[in-house]
């Protein structure tokens, strides 16, 4: 396997591969290297289990990944042409793309299954919140605002007996919450794994929000710039070819995925063994999408849209 250096705050790790010679649409351009800024985090680490597995070179991509910007950051760096691809919340992808942002969504990255959830709203072990509905009057912590973070367990609270108009959300660091409820600061938080797991001595789930939104849906995604994706379809293409078959791979081997994970992000590999894992789609769909601008729709933050308006309209595409 390729090798490379990683931090939970920092990673930058490249690979090499051969050309592969593809017919192309009149005017696109050749392109072999690709480079990309992700998060290391669960939902968005298919490239570097690619990398580390060869799957890119095998598309005959030379890739430069890297961790080391967070989710605004990563948006305006593909947006201007810094960076090739990106990935993102969804939520995120959709309020950029509807403020004009020329954005373009090319391969699926982790889903929502409320048979196996990722992502719960937590309370302290002695809280006397037990219902939704307890949560008015509260300061909730979610990572980022106006996002799925915070729509979410506001969809989820309103279909469950409580007022979300009575809730007062909070931005904060998901590694800044704990401490945050502890210190009563804020009564509850939107935590994602490994968060949730590494927080069981102090808290417990007071529900799985997301679930309120659908069964299953993709909650994130990678995405290239328009122009991007109009000069170099090829590219796209490979690329999103080496997503799908390290999803298809991911689904399959959790506890080889989760060791390259724990490795590369620095976590605690004894909480990755025992924490929900992310499950990926192979498939970048409409339908997965739609959700996602459903809720924000919902919440009057964006005027609704077909989600094929933003998604790559190429072969990965049903």
């Amino acid at each position: 396997m390729n090798g490379g250096i990683m931090n939970r705050g920092a990673f930058v790790f490249a690979g090499v591969a051969g050309v592969v010679a593809t017919r192309l649409p009149a005017g696109a351009q050749v392109r072999t290297s690709l480079s990309i800024a992700t998060v290391a985090s669960d939902p968005l680490a298919l490239p570097l289990y690619a990398q580390q597995l060869g799957f890119f070179a095998k598309a005959g991509l030379e890739v430069t990944i890297n961790a080391t910007m967070n989710g605004a950051a990563i948006t305006s760096a593909v947006a201007s042409g810094a960076v090739d691809v990106g990935g993102s919340n969804l939520s995120t992808l959709v309020l950029a793309f509807k403020k004009g942002v020329p954005i373009t969504v090319i391969a699926p990255a982790g889903i929502y299954n409320a048979a196996s959830p990722v992502m719960g709203i937590v309370v302290p072990k002695t809280s006397t919140i037990v219902a939704p509905k307890d949560l008015e009057g509260k300061i909730v912590a979610v990572s980022p605002l106006r996002s799925i973070s915070e729509f979410g367990p506001s969809e989820w609270i309103d279909k469950n007996g409580g007022d979300s108009s009575k809730v007062k959300y909070v931005e904060l660091p998901f590694g800044e919450m704990e401490a945050a409820m502890l210190q009563g600061r804020v009564a509850a938080a939107v935590f994602t794994e490994p968060y949730i797991s590494e927080s069981k001595a102090t808290s417990r789930v007071l529900g799985f929000p997301y679930s309120a939104i659908a069964p299953q849906f993709l909650t994130s995604a990678f995405f290239a710039s328009a122009a991007f994706v109009k000069a170099h379809p090829d590219t796209v293409d490979r690329f999103a070819a080496a997503i799908r078959q390290t999803a298809a791979w991911a689904n399959k081997n959790q506890q080889q995925s989760g060791e390259i994970l724990a490795a590369m992000a620095k976590l605690d590999a004894s909480i990755v063994a025992k924490m929900s894992r992310v499950v990926y789609a192979d498939t970048l769909t409409a339908a997965m999408v739609q959700p996602n601008i459903d809720l924000l729709a919902k919440f009057k933050v964006i005027d609704r849209f077909d989600a094929k308006e933003m998604i790559y309209t190429g072969d990965t595409v049903k």
